[in-house]
């Protein structure tokens, strides 16, 4: 990856799906065609599995094989994969990340919080929209932690710690392809900032309208019925549900899906919105590819204030817990 010798038409990209074909084409002892196809398989058919996982555990065995079935009808997911785009990927482990972080916080278990900073760091080493997710996830769980604080919790840092922990070396190895002296300053993240907000110093739609424009977009792609089944629509009605709900038990964390899938498109939005590309070509060529990331925790929400069970994983307020378990 360091090479000199080696050109790289995106050097800034985060490399974890290029060393994987690199490292298969080693073990293969050839550039087998193959080998892409087979790994971009395996991310599509995990991203299925960890919703039965998730699922089955939090409401119940049917539950989880028919989140994990729903998911093989969304359209989107299947034809970036045959695509072999790096969204599919990134998607499986931001999916990842933020279920074992809803089960960590309602076991308060400090290994699933390394295991959940391990993906998130694979999620940055994927794909520029990984960094940005992490980003979202230590900004909910330090909120997270200074509740503990003000409520007395003893130790209310630990969470935080072993996310880190578990982050830090996917983290460093995305750091290292950013901070690396060669060249640089293609992607927001690496070189200067205001390099890339000058890349087209005369936007098209600016204030207002522009933001109009961007929810707008949203709107458009996530309503569409032939990729996403009505999908977005029960996610407004499970946030409806859950607010209505009488029953909320404490330590149970039932908006913690809800608050991953809001910022991650947010800051979508966020990014839309301060570019200097043209607008309407950006939204175009990735607005589809970009709500892919949210799609599945958003699915995994609809489970939760849709099902019709309990779910089985409503514990006392981890604050009250004595300390985090090795």
């Amino acid at each position: 990856m360091f090479s000199s010798k080696i050109f790289w038409s995106n050097t800034d990209y985060p490399l974890l799906l290029s060393g994987m074909l690199a490292w298969g084409w080693n073990w293969l002892g050839r550039e087998s065609p193959l080998w892409a196809p087979l790994v971009y398989l395996g991310f599509y058919l995990s991203c299925s599995w960890i919703l039965v996982w998730y699922l089955s555990l939090r409401i119940s065995p049917a539950s989880g094989w028919i989140g994990g079935t729903l998911f093989l009808v969304l359209m989107p997911y299947l034809q970036n994969s045959v695509r072999q785009f790096a969204d599919v990927p990134v998607t499986f482990f931001i999916t990842a990340c933020g279920l074992t972080l809803a089960a960590a916080l309602r076991s308060n278990q400090g290994k699933l919080f390394a295991v959940s900073g391990l993906l998130g760091g694979l999620a940055a080493w994927t794909k520029n929209d990984g960094v940005l997710f992490v980003g979202w996830i230590y900004v909910l769980v330090g909120a997270i932690c200074v509740l503990r604080c003000l409520g007395r919790s003893k130790d209310p840092f630990a969470s935080l710690r072993w996310f880190t922990l578990g982050a830090f070396l996917p983290l460093l190895a995305a750091g290292a392809l950013k901070f690396f002296p060669e060249t640089h300053g293609v992607y927001l993240g690496s070189g200067v900032l205001q390099k890339y907000l000058r890349n087209d110093p005369s936007p098209l739609i600016t204030g207002w309208p522009r933001i109009f424009t961007i929810f707008k977009a949203f709107y458009l792609e996530m309503s569409r019925p032939d990729k996403w089944k009505g999908l977005w629509g029960f996610f407004i009605l499970a946030v409806i549900a859950i607010g209505i709900r009488k029953e909320k038990p404490r330590g149970d964390y039932p908006w913690i899906l809800f608050g991953i899938v809001i910022l991650v498109n947010a800051g979508y939005v966020a990014i839309f919105y301060i570019t200097r590309y043209n607008l309407i070509w950006h939204l175009r060529s990735t607005l589809d590819r970009l709500v892919l990331h949210s799609g599945l925790l958003a699915l995994a929400f609809c489970f939760e204030g849709l099902g019709a069970f309990s779910p089985k994983f409503a514990r006392p307020d981890p604050g009250s817990q004595e300390k985090i378990s090795p």
